[in-house]
């Protein structure tokens, strides 16, 4: 149809392609770019949707990828997630955004498993979930759950991805509800409960789940 379908810079005495790449769609609009070293692509490439939107980029050295990022979009075009792989895994940041464009969860993989703070977000911006990934993707030390006006519901704490150790729950008001503790996913040693008017209803003990005292 007479559009420009690519152009290359070719500067390399064997005539192998050395220098800026562009690509295009039928339709005018830029398909992707990057640039050549001695016939190789090097550096930043970078593709797009045929929409104009970017799709990734990718960092190459002699030719090999070595760190890709992904981008994934909405049907009304606006960014959904952004993904850092290499090693055809995902390695690096993970974000994902709601359609309004806030960010919906914010986290880490190391060789496609969830490592480190993971952060998950309501609509208004406000913080959902805080947790931490140890190795093989574990939950490890202190986990958080909010109400969506920011007061706190779940303080809990984890231990080779079980719940171990002290564990609040709070009513909507931030009035505390359960004041207890986990060892190994069970319910160990003091267990409270209270009313929403704050006053004590259950007052006991459990050891290895199992109740014992009064109830």
């Amino acid at each position: 149809n007479g559009q420009l379908e690519g152009e290359v810079t070719f500067l390399s005495k064997d005539g192998k392609p050395d220098g800026p790449s562009k690509n295009y769609y039928e339709n005018g609009q830029l398909e992707g770019e990057g640039s050549y070293k001695n016939g190789k692509e090097d550096g930043l490439w970078k593709s797009y949707y045929e929409n104009g939107q970017l799709e990734s980029e990718l960092i190459y050295k002699d030719g090999e990828i070595i760190s890709t990022e992904l981008y994934e979009y909405y049907d009304d075009q606006k960014l959904k997630s952004s993904t850092e792989k290499s090693d055809n895994k995902r390695n690096g940041s993970y974000l994902e955004y709601h359609k309004n464009g806030l960010i919906k969860v914010s986290a880490e993989y190391k060789d496609n498993q969830l490592i480190g703070v993971y952060t998950s977000y309501f609509d208004n911006g406000n913080t959902e979930t805080e947790m931490f990934y140890g190795d093989l993707e574990n939950l490890e030390g202190s986990y958080k759950e909010y109400y969506k006006d920011g007061k706190l519901a779940i303080d809990a704490n984890y231990r080779n991805d079980v719940r171990h150790g002290p564990y609040k729950k709070y009513y909507k008001d931030g009035k505390l509800e359960i004041d207890a503790n986990y060892r190994n996913n069970a319910l160990h040693d003091f267990y409270k409960e209270y009313h929403k008017n704050g006053t004590l209803a259950i007052d006991t003990n459990y050891r290895d789940d199992v109740l014992h005292g009064n109830y």
